[in-house]
């Protein structure tokens, strides 16, 4: 089985680390390699003000983007 993770991030730091510390992360600290494949999809850049605030609409909108029915 296949984990697929699609991150949501601030800034363009985090989109160019992300996928590489959760990789690390999962492999190494939480042997995850050994139990099932992990696929981090490209991050979805958003304003800190749509992470930080509760129903904030972007925040919605973004979690739409990243998994599409």
């Amino acid at each position: 089985m296949t984990l697929f993770v699609a991150p949501i991030v601030e800034g363009a730091t985090e989109e160019h680390c992300f996928k590489i510390i959760l990789s690390r992360i999962w492999r190494e600290l939480l042997a995850g390699g050994e139990r099932e494949e992990l696929c981090v999809l490209e991050p979805n850049p958003a304003n800190r003000s749509s992470l930080v605030k509760n129903d904030h609409p972007e925040m919605v909108q973004k979690v739409e983007q990243s998994f599409p029915l």
